[in-house]
């Protein structure tokens, strides 16, 4: 099957929409920075003696944060809402609303065990609250899935992910954002040997369905076609894993600082790539760069910062530059060891 390429797409302009007062839908169409400073605005603009209205507006810059990669402040944020019993009622599908975005920040800082923790509680609230057949359930079982599959439970992973993807396919339609999400996170339970080619059936219909919904240069979308040229790099299809991943980089590039991080993963794939075909002195170039991009973007004690880290290390130990190499390694190994650790 032919690499999946988007030069039509990166082609198209880019329309951001001038004013937005829903929140919530400039974080769902990838406007992390616009929706960031109109929540701030919001809440700023509040009367104070508005409750409601206050709260609402500090849940959607907890939100905005944690989606403009803050965990750090949007933890804290999700944290002192939660602590707050007057306003959110605990068992309440407004709690379930402010546990789903702290499960969300422990995901962004691959914390699968206390993401899983608050999944659990969070899909009980609401199957108690919705039933069984709703689209935010089915958001929690998908989301349940994927920490679970980020501590190799694939079993029962496999099973919620195909539980969300039912009801989404019933509730939503095929073409839709929620079974195209489905269908992404439920090929990495193929992405295995044996499996590759469900795998990349999988994503591509979750590419192909995205780019009817989505903008050209959606950060899902995006996250979609790394993964794509992720999958081509481990069935070694190395022109094809090249030419979707420098493609996603470009698309990635477009999108300023709202997508840093992606940026940042496509360069380490890139160079995950250079590295298997022996290309050393490119790998390291791009290492290099990867991992000052993802520092930029998330700090320096983030899980992904310690992986390109780590990669570099043994590129460098394995090409005889013992000491820098030996370092660099044992370093990524404390930062991704402390990120799965916290919490």
């Amino acid at each position: 099957m032919k690499s999946v390429l988007f030069s039509l797409l990166l082609s198209m302009p880019l329309a951001l929409p001038a004013q937005a007062a829903d929140i919530k839908q400039l974080l769902q169409d990838g406007y992390y920075q616009l929706a960031l400073q109109q929540a701030s605005q919001a809440l700023q603009q509040l009367p104070a003696d508005d409750a409601t209205s206050q709260l609402r507006a500090q849940i959607d810059l907890a939100n905005a944060t944690r989606e403009h990669r803050q965990p750090a402040q949007a933890e804290q944020m999700f944290k002192a809402l939660l602590q707050d019993s007057h306003q959110i009622p605990p068992g309440s599908l407004l709690e379930a609303e402010v546990q789903d975005g702290l499960a969300a920040v422990y995901m962004d800082l691959q914390q699968a065990k206390p993401a899983s923790k608050l999944y659990r509680r969070i899909l009980a609230t609401r199957q108690q609250h919705l039933g069984e057949q709703h689209l935010d359930v089915a958001q929690t079982l998908n989301d349940l899935g994927v920490s679970l599959g980020m501590q190799d439970q694939v079993a029962e992973s496999q099973k919620l992910l195909k539980q969300a993807l039912q009801i989404r396919e019933q509730l939503a339609g095929h073409d839709s954002f929620p079974v195209a999400e489905s269908l992404y996170n439920l090929s990495f339970n193929h992405m295995v040997p044996g499996e590759y080619q469900q795998a990349e059936s999988m994503m591509i219909e979750a590419i192909r369905i995205k780019q009817h919904v989505l903008r050209p240069d959606h950060p899902s979308l995006t996250r979609s076609m790394r993964m794509l040229g992720w999958l081509y790099r481990k069935e070694k299809r190395f022109d094809e894993a090249m030419a979707q991943l420098q493609a996603t980089l470009t698309m990635t590039q477009r999108n300023g600082e709202d997508s840093l991080d992606q940026t940042g993963r496509t360069l380490r794939a890139i160079a995950d790539c250079l590295q298997d075909q022996g290309k050393v002195t490119e790998a390291e170039q791009y290492y290099r760069r990867a991992l000052v991009v993802l520092q930029q973007a998330l700090g320096a004690k983030h899980y992904a910062v310690g992986q390109a880290m780590n990669n570099l290390g043994w590129l460098l130990k394995q090409n005889l530059h013992n000491s820098e190499g030996q370092q660099l390694i044992t370093e990524g190994l404390r930062i991704m060891e402390a990120a799965e650790n916290q919490n």
